[in-house]
C-alpha cells in the first residue's frame, strides 16, 4: 500500500510522497518486513497556476519517487525487485492523491490515460479529450 499526505495551504500544496517500495529490512534472522520510505516533495516557492511551476513540482515528485525506489537502500535495506515499477507506482500514487488537474495533465503528458486510470487517477473529461 502506498500512502501520501496532502496538505493544502493557500495556493501551495505540500505533498508528502510516501512510498512503499517493497524494501526489506536487513537480515533474515531479524525477520523480513516491508519498510515505508517517505520522501517529501513540496510545492513551496512555486505558483501552481503557472505551467512552468507545475512542471517543476511534477519533477520534484518524480525525483522523490526515483530516490525512494533506488537510493533508499543506502540505509541497509534490500533494493526493490523492479525499480521502474516502483517509480511508476509511486509517481502515479502521488498524482492520484494530489488530485490536482494541472498535475494530472503533467502526468498525462508522459503517460496514456489508460495507465492513469489503471492507477486510479481520475482523468477529467477535458483532459481525456486532449
Amino acid at each position: 500500500m502506498f500512502t501520501n499526505n496532502i496538505v493544502t495551504a493557500g495556493r501551495s500544496i505540500a505533498t508528502a510522497v510516501s512510498l512503499i517500495c517493497a524494501l526489506l529490512a536487513g537480515s533474515a534472522a531479524a525477520g523480513d518486513r516491508e519498510i515505508t520510505v517517505v520522501i517529501h516533495a513540496t510545492s513551496e516557492g512555486l505558483n501552481l497556476n503557472r505551467p512552468a511551476d507545475v512542471q517543476a513540482f511534477y519533477q520534484r515528485i518524480a525525483n522523490a519517487a526515483l530516490v525512494a525506489c533506488t537510493r533508499a537502500d543506502q540505509v541497509g535495506l534490500a533494493p526493490v525487485a523492479d525499480v521502474n515499477e516502483c517509480v511508476d507506482n509511486s509517481l502515479a500514487d502521488a498524482i492520484r492523491r494530489a488530485n490536482k488537474t494541472a498535475l494530472t495533465q503533467a502526468y498525462l503528458d508522459t503517460h496514456p490515460a489508460r495507465v492513469a486510470a489503471a492507477h486510479g487517477i481520475v482523468v477529467p473529461v477535458t483532459l481525456a479529450t486532449k
